[in-house]
C-alpha cells in the first residue's frame, strides 16, 4: 500500500512512469502501450511482452494465438515507437513479408516486448 500523500505512480519526462512497491521500496519503470482502434492505455512494466496486456484487462485487445509468431493472429501497425518493440528476428520478418505486411510497420506484438511509450493498432 502506499504511504499517505504519496502517489505510487509518478510519471517522467520521457512518458513513462515509476511505480514504487511498498513492500521493497524498490521502483519499477512501467510503459505506456496505447492500442487503436480501442483507444485503451496499458501500463506494463518496462521489458514485458506484449503478450502480458491480457493480465491487465478483461477484454482481449489483442488476438493472440500461438505466442509463437507462427499464425499471425497478433499482427499490429505500429504508429509510434517502433524502435523500442525489441528487434525484429529473421523469422518474424520473413512471415511478415509472407503475409504482405514487410513494410517497416508492422509487427508480431507475440514477438515484441516493450522498452518504452508506444502506440499501436490492432489490424
Amino acid at each position: 500500500m502506499a504511504q499517505r500523500g504519496v502517489h505510487p505512480f509518478e510519471r517522467r519526462d520521457s512518458g513513462d512512469f515509476r511505480k514504487t512497491t511498498a513492500r521493497t521500496h524498490k521502483s519499477m519503470v512501467l510503459h505506456k502501450l496505447t492500442l487503436l482502434p480501442q483507444n485503451v492505455d496499458i501500463l506494463l512494466p518496462s521489458g514485458s511482452p506484449l503478450t502480458d496486456i491480457e493480465y491487465e484487462s478483461p477484454e482481449r485487445l489483442i488476438p493472440f494465438g500461438c505466442r509463437s509468431g507462427a499464425c499471425g493472429a497478433c499482427i499490429v501497425e505500429v504508429l509510434e515507437g517502433l524502435e523500442v518493440l525489441g528487434d525484429a528476428g529473421d523469422e518474424e520478418l520473413d512471415f511478415l513479408q509472407d503475409l504482405g505486411r514487410a513494410d517497416g510497420k508492422h509487427r508480431l506484438a507475440c514477438q515484441c516486448r516493450l522498452l518504452g511509450p508506444a502506440t499501436v493498432r490492432v489490424d
